[in-house]
C-alpha cells in the first residue's frame, strides 16, 4: 500500500510539474516553441499545434528536423515579432549563430475561445537567402507586360519601316522604373503547322514607367529591318519576355537582417556595465 501511495505522489509531481502554455498570448506561445527546442521536448510543442501534430505532412516533419538540429542548450532567440498579411498572421523567432541570422516562423490561427494553434512552422537562412537575392536581377513578370506591338511597312512589303511595343506598369503595381531589358521574337508563320523567326533581339531601354503606365516605346533595331518575304497581318507573331527591370527593391531577407543587426546594436550601446 505504501509502494503504491510513493508511485501515486510520483505520478502527481510530475503531473504538476509539465510545462502549460498559455495559448491566448501569442508571445507566450513563442516562448513555447523556443522552450519545446530548447529543450528537446516535443510535447511542448505538442501543445501548441493544430491537432497535437496529429497527421502532419512531411514537409512540416522535415523543417522540424532542421530546428532540432539547429538547436543547442545556449541557443538564445534575438528577436520575437508577429507580423499579418491579409487574413495569414505569422509568429516569428529569429536568431544569430556567428554572422549568420535564421528565422523561425509559425502560421498561427485563433479559436472561438481565443486560444492559439499553430497551422505551419518553417526554418530558414536569412543570410543565404539574401546573398541569393542580392545576385539575382529583378524580374517582376507579374507586374510589367509587353503584350502588343504595332508596325509600319516599307513600299516593297518586305521590310519593317519602324516598329513599337506597348509595356504595361500594372495599376497596382508599387514600382516605377527606369530600366528595362525584355526579348522580342517575331516569327514568319508560313503555314498553320510552319513557322520560322526572322527578328530575335534583346532589347534596353532607359525610359520612366511610372506605375499604371502604359507606354509605347520604339525599338530602334527594327528600323528598315528586312525579312525578305511579303509583310501581312496575318503572318507575323509577337512574342516578348521581360528579363530584368530597375531599380530593383531592397532584399525583404536583407532588410530584416539589417534590422535584426540595428536591433543588436542597440542593444550593445543601452547595456549597462
Amino acid at each position: 500500500m505504501k509502494r503504491i501511495l510513493i508511485i501515486y505522489i510520483l505520478i502527481l509531481i510530475l503531473c504538476s510539474c509539465k510545462y502549460k502554455v498559455d495559448k491566448t498570448d501569442v508571445f507566450k506561445v513563442g516562448d513555447a516553441i523556443h522552450r519545446s527546442f530548447l529543450k528537446g521536448d516535443i510535447e511542448i510543442l505538442k501543445q501548441v499545434y493544430q491537432s497535437n501534430m496529429k497527421n502532419v505532412d512531411e514537409t512540416i516533419k522535415d523543417e522540424i528536423k532542421k530546428i532540432q538540429s539547429f538547436y543547442t542548450n545556449s541557443t538564445k532567440v534575438l528577436k520575437m515579432d508577429t507580423s499579418s498579411i491579409d487574413y495569414t498572421h505569422y509568429l516569428d523567432l529569429f536568431y544569430k549563430r556567428d554572422t549568420t541570422f535564421y528565422r523561425l516562423r509559425s502560421i498561427y490561427m485563433k479559436d472561438s475561445l481565443n486560444n492559439i494553434f499553430l497551422d505551419w512552422i518553417s526554418f530558414d537562412n536569412l543570410t543565404k537567402l539574401c546573398e541569393i537575392d542580392q545576385k539575382e536581377v529583378f524580374c517582376p513578370s507579374w507586374l510589367l507586360s509587353i503584350n502588343e506591338f504595332r508596325w509600319l511597312i516599307d513600299d516593297s512589303k518586305k521590310s519593317i519601316r519602324k516598329g513599337r511595343v506597348l509595356i504595361q506598369n500594372a495599376n497596382y503595381s508599387a514600382f516605377d522604373f527606369d530600366y528595362l531589358k525584355f526579348r522580342v521574337i517575331l516569327r514568319h508563320e508560313i503555314s498553320p503547322t510552319s513557322s520560322e523567326i526572322f527578328f530575335n533581339q534583346t532589347i534596353e531601354i532607359n525610359k520612366k514607367i511610372f506605375k499604371g503606365d502604359d507606354v509605347w516605346v520604339d525599338i530602334d533595331d527594327m528600323n528598315n529591318y528586312y525579312t525578305g518575304f511579303i509583310l501581312n497581318k496575318n503572318n507575323i507573331s509577337f512574342h516578348a519576355e521581360l528579363i530584368e527591370a530597375r531599380p530593383k527593391p531592397e532584399s525583404e531577407w536583407c532588410t530584416t537582417i539589417e534590422k535584426l543587426k540595428s536591433l543588436q546594436l542597440n542593444k550593445l550601446t543601452n547595456k549597462k556595465y
